[in-house]
């Protein structure tokens, strides 16, 4: 129902007046302003867009049945995500110069826009509230595989009952949480307290994208060097041998011990200002 929203949405803001700058916007490439510098930021956005890093799809992965093909799971995780992810930008920046709205304006941008569009749709008012309740449960199911890694983790490793282990993670999440919550911009509760120069949000915000992100990558990567074998790997990636590979499991191979390396060590360096 949301991605019917989100179509319906693209449809309306496409028609709109001035649409097309919008789309300009968003899909006209100016080359001059590629640099190594964007390249490293947009890698390092995909791996929060991704969830890489951060231990959900190795906990994901980890429920996985020998019918579960690894490769066209993650390929479907990454083409479905860029998918939508286009589809909210059709809707948000025609809006964006249809209504002479700042673009740059970051993810408040959707809440600006979004009610904009549904105020030119019949019915606009119980749609609108139909996808803000649908996006809500996109998101809370988001977090929910968050919560999730340190749930498997206090569950399998430990033996603590999953209701309580979730209960006991939803209450610490809470509580650190809340710090960010509460100190979100300078009008907030916590706004004026900071440590050289950033306050909890954006202190929580900067460790996680540019650092843990990156490290947590990097982890991974050499736990996979280091402890597994090529057989070992694509006896996994082939289901036991019941799924063809072809010459992807090579390209991955490759990758995962020479070039992903070298990727996130870059991007991390990037993500703390030393590139």
């Amino acid at each position: 129902l949301l991605f019917v929203l989100i179509l319906i949405c693209d449809f309306r803001a496409l028609t709109l007046p001035g649409a097309g700058a919008g789309v300009d916007f968003l899909f006209q490439v100016d080359f001059s302003k590629l640099s190594g510098a964007a390249i490293l930021t947009a890698m390092g956005l995909a791996f929060f867009k991704l969830s890489l890093g951060m231990g959900t799809m190795t906990t994901y992965a980890s429920y996985f049945t020998a019918d579960n093909n690894l490769f066209r799971t993650g390929a479907k995780v990454a083409v479905s995500d860029t998918m939508v992810s286009l589809l909210a930008g059709l809707a948000v920046f025609p809006t964006v110069f249809s209504f002479g709205l700042e673009p740059g304006a970051g993810p408040g941008l959707l809440f600006m826009t979004i009610p904009l569009v549904f105020s030119q749709i019949p019915f606009g008012n119980l749609l609108l509230v139909a996808f803000f309740f649908l996006a809500s449960i996109a998101a809370t199911t988001a977090m929910l595989s968050l919560v999730e890694v340190p749930t498997a983790w206090m569950s399998e490793e430990y033996g603590v009952d999953r209701k309580k282990a979730a209960a006991l993670n939803a209450l610490i999440i809470f509580c650190i949480g809340i710090l960010a919550t509460l100190s979100v911009d300078k009008a907030s509760l916590l706004g004026s307290y900071t440590w050289l120069g950033r306050g909890f949000f954006d202190w929580f915000d900067y460790l996680s994208s540019n650092v843990m992100l990156p490290v947590g990558g990097l982890c991974f990567v050499i736990f996979v060097r280091r402890h597994l074998s090529w057989e070992e790997l694509r006896r996994e990636f082939s289901n036991g041998g019941a799924l063809p590979l072809g010459g992807m499991f090579t390209f991955y191979w490759f990758s995962v011990r020479y070039v992903t390396p070298v990727l996130l060590g870059l991007i991390f360096l990037h993500s703390v200002g030393v590139l």
